[in-house]
């Protein structure tokens, strides 16, 4: 089952230039032109559902990460097979603790694409920086 994990916090442009070095999807040269719009748009803003979906359906043509990079930047995407890479928030960030101070608070939530429920979506709040967010996602079972 392949996921999506997106951080994201504001960026300068000394930030977009160390992305492009850490953006795991940028190798890889796409046949679809929206993919290729969406994760340029990717490194700006939060992706919408659809295209969520759209990169998640289409797995095939990006890299799949064989592991968790280390301290990821702001904007940077990467794929991964929750089943084959089980520890995938091991990434080297801070994240925000529950009250137990042990385990991350992850929040879940379900996303539709129109009014169908297509998506999960786990995500944590950076423990240093409220607004770095780490948001995973994963195609609902049909």
């Amino acid at each position: 089952m392949v996921s999506l994990v997106v951080l994201e916090e504001e960026m300068d442009d000394d930030m977009i230039k160390e992305l492009e070095d850490w953006l795991v999807l940028r190798e890889v040269s796409l046949l679809n032109a929206d993919i290729e719009q969406i994760l340029l748009e990717a490194q700006h803003r939060w992706l919408r559902p659809a295209e969520v979906c759209e990169i998640l359906r289409n797995y095939q043509k990006f890299r799949i990460a064989p592991e968790p990079p280390n301290r990821p930047p702001s904007g940077s995407l990467f794929l991964f097979d929750r089943k084959v890479l089980r520890y995938f928030r091991k990434d080297g960030h801070s994240w925000r603790k529950k009250k137990d101070g042990k385990t991350v608070k992850e929040a879940h939530e379900r996303l539709k694409a129109g009014s169908i429920d297509v998506l999960h979506c786990y995500y944590a709040h950076g423990e240093e920086n409220e607004n770095f967010q780490r948001r995973s996602y994963w195609m609902l079972e049909e």
